[in-house]
């Protein structure tokens, strides 16, 4: 599981479903390894960049 948390596949997943249960757009992540995982390159697909 600690693996796949910090895969693209995984967090567009979870950033989808946020939004859509949320009904929100937008959002602060804090994440902790950013270096080793996905998550900097899906913040900025998802900004436009």
């Amino acid at each position: 599981m600690q693996r796949a948390i910090g895969r693209r596949a995984f967090l567009r997943y979870r950033i989808r479903r946020y939004t859509r249960d949320r009904g929100i757009e937008g959002a602060i992540v804090a994440v902790d390894l950013y270096e080793r995982t996905a998550v900097v390159r899906v913040a900025r697909e998802l900004n436009g960049g």
